[in-house]
């Protein structure tokens, strides 16, 4: 059934070697890992990058290990209720349309090591 819906495991949950901790905010996970109370955390990057702009003592504490465990596409999300959702839908795409031909987006990549 799986192979059906397309789903696959989570290697993460499925990894029993590891003992695991859950958290209810990223920056508590952080922290821990800051007081070497935590050996590793898996956590969003750019959520990450948000939290750590916020902990001063973090930025020369923490480094981002490569490559990523995995990486999941982001989404852009309009309420339909919005107004002139649909044009503003198209003018979103066209816009990032552009911005990808024309190497912009390509740039930024490049500029935050995301490439």
């Amino acid at each position: 059934l799986p192979e059906v819906l397309n789903l696959r495991e989570d290697p993460f949950k499925a990894a029993d070697y590891l003992q695991k901790e859950a958290a209810e905010r990223d920056e508590q996970n952080l922290r821990k890992l800051m007081l070497n109370r935590l050996d590793l955390v898996v956590v969003d990057q750019f959520v990450a990058e948000s939290v750590i702009a916020q902990i001063p003592e973090a930025e020369d504490s923490l480094e981002f290990l490569s490559p990523p465990l995995d990486v999941k596409p982001l989404y852009l999300i309009l309420s339909r209720n919005t107004e002139n959702s649909a044009q503003k839908l198209a003018d979103f795409n066209e816009g990032l349309r552009q911005i990808i031909a024309d190497g912009t987006v390509a740039k930024i990549m490049e500029k935050h090591g995301l490439n």
